[in-house]
């Protein structure tokens, strides 16, 4: 991880290989998402100095304690590099184009198949702020906004949009807080992409780390035009 993920790098990575350990039994695939395996998954991470904050069934996300601002979500499973960079430059594009739906990654990283990992497998991502009454008639940026600006742009969007996958933010934002896969993800137009965002007056800065993330993302083999 860079500057932005945790400096106790050992502290991390021992809890990543407990967890996967738990992780791997028929209790975790029996029960997850219950309340008994929250209950497991915090002692885990509290035996590490780390804090719980929630998981899903690829992730368990603690705080960052050197930056409390953001998230480390640690994968269950290994991930490679080049997937883990695929999952980087699509949140990045995303979090542009949709500042009010999709939380900013600092970082992804995976681990080569040749290569012994060298750090931990995950993501450092912004923590969004659930708003206190979070009612879908307060939602100023809705998902659905998103997917009828995809079909727009002929982008390919197909994620899991159920409830425990989105949170209503304190800006009004319904954000997609779990991880863009590379195959969810489909038929991005750089043309189309960019011109859009010329149209929208996005500010000059933003549209040129789009196109360095389509860029990036086409020369690790993604489904970019």
């Amino acid at each position: 991880m860079p500057e932005l993920g945790p400096r106790d790098l050992s502290s991390v990575k021992k809890l990543q290989q407990e967890v996967n350990s738990f992780t791997g039994t028929d209790d975790f695939a029996g029960g997850n998402h219950n309340t008994l395996l929250s209950s497991e998954l915090n002692n885990l991470t509290k035996k590490h100095g780390q804090k719980y904050i929630d998981h899903g069934a690829e992730v368990v996300v603690v705080r960052n304690k050197d930056r409390p601002d953001t998230l480390l979500a640690l994968n269950f499973k290994n991930v490679e590099s080049k997937e883990a960079k695929q999952t980087f430059y699509l949140h990045r594009l995303f979090s542009i184009l949709f500042p009010h739906n999709f939380p900013h990654f600092y970082a992804s990283t995976g681990v080569d198949a040749e290569s012994p990992q060298s750090g931990i497998i995950g993501t450092v991502r912004q923590e969004i702020k659930r708003a206190r009454k979070a009612k879908r008639d307060k939602i100023l940026y809705s998902i659905f906004d998103v997917q009828e600006t995809c079909n727009k742009l002929c982008i390919g969007f197909y994620v899991d949009e159920d409830e425990s996958n989105l949170i209503i933010g304190t800006d009004g934002g319904e954000y997609f807080v779990d991880t863009l896969h590379p195959d969810e993800i489909f038929n991005l137009d750089e043309g189309r992409i960019l011109k859009y965002m010329e149209e929208k007056k996005y500010k000059p800065e933003d549209i040129a780390a789009a196109k360095t993330s389509l860029e990036r993302l086409k020369a690790l083999g993604h489904d970019v035009e």
